[in-house]
């Protein structure tokens, strides 16, 4: 650990904030926009369709169906 000093240089403030982080267990970077970790990759989905320009296949593409309901939930803990 470093001393809380005002003679320490720039490079020894940089590396302790770095430590500090890792301590407290940040250890990946993040991006401001949301990632799609589950979305197959570009390549993967092939060409659009001929005739079609791209947006109008990414439109016609439908969202998967939710794995649970809100409506088939119990209402109360009790029921679980």
């Amino acid at each position: 650990m470093m001393e809380n000093r005002p003679d320490i240089t720039l490079a020894q403030r940089y590396a302790a904030s770095l430590d500090w982080w890792r301590l407290a267990g940040v250890d990946c970077d993040f991006a401001d926009e949301a990632q799609n970790w589950l979305a197959e990759p570009a390549d993967a989905a092939g060409p659009p369709a001929a005739g079609k320009p791209a947006a109008q296949v990414k439109a016609a593409e439908t969202e998967p169906e939710p794995a649970v309901e809100a409506r088939n939930l119990p209402a109360s803990l009790e029921a679980f």
